[in-house]
């Protein structure tokens, strides 16, 4: 397998420190072990050679969009949504315990 920007998986994708922090090639990384993991019959010949950690106060997500909008233009939109939701719920939350 390659990563989406062509290089292969393996253990040169990993650092001197056996750690994976792009963030491109984690998600390539994860992609690639649903292939190996639980239900695939494969996961025994691995035996937790590879972990997933949780990154403290972190969340990555990614998007895509048709091209009408930069990402910049859809993240800002999305982000106001969210922000116009939350403003209403926390309304809807005081107007309940009022």
């Amino acid at each position: 397998m390659k990563t989406s920007d062509g290089k292969n998986i393996d253990a040169k994708l990993f650092g001197k420190d056996k750690t994976l922090t792009d963030i491109n090639h984690v998600i390539d990384m994860e992609a690639a072990l649903h292939q190996v993991g639980p239900g695939t019959g494969r996961e025994g010949d691995f035996d937790d050679a590879i972990t997933l950690e949780e990154v403290e106060h972190a969340y990555v997500f990614s998007f895509e969009t048709d091209g009408s909008l930069t990402p910049e233009q859809a993240f800002n939109g999305a982000m106001d949504e969210l922000q116009s939701r939350f403003e209403n719920l926390t309304g809807d939350i005081e107007r309940a315990f009022a």
